[in-house]
């Protein structure tokens, strides 16, 4: 058997992946799972308002971030690209949460503010 590439394995899988994900997409939403692109499928739906919408839905095999010294990729990482992720959502809800914190304490004393304007003078 003739040695493939390793772009012809990858673009294999992705058409296997498409068209398991496919297969359950249309059993699970009873709805067609329309190929638009080489890797990308949509599907017609109903969302709660009645009105018919489009879900896409893309699959990419990352071939990661090109090695300039070797003439090729270094290997993508979904663990580290996870990590990141979670990383990032942690960092935004932390800054969320200090935000929220500064807003009550900025209402408290413009509440408190008012309330001392109110107040007749003695």
């Amino acid at each position: 058997m003739a040695e493939i590439s390793t772009t012809v394995a990858n673009n294999n899988l992705r058409a296997d992946i498409i068209k398991q994900i496919r297969e359950w997409a249309g059993k699970t939403f009873e709805t067609d799972a329309l190929m638009v692109a080489n890797s990308e499928f949509t599907m017609p739906m109903v969302n709660e308002k009645g009105e018919e919408i489009f879900c896409n839905v893309s699959v990419s095999i990352p071939k990661g971030e090109r090695d300039p010294e070797n003439h090729g990729y270094l290997p993508y990482d979904g663990y580290e690209a996870n990590k990141e992720y979670e990383a990032d959502l942690a960092k935004k809800a932390d800054a969320k949460r200090v935000k929220a914190e500064a807003d009550a304490i900025k209402a408290k004393a413009k509440k408190r503010g008012r309330k001392a304007k109110e107040e007749p003078a003695e």
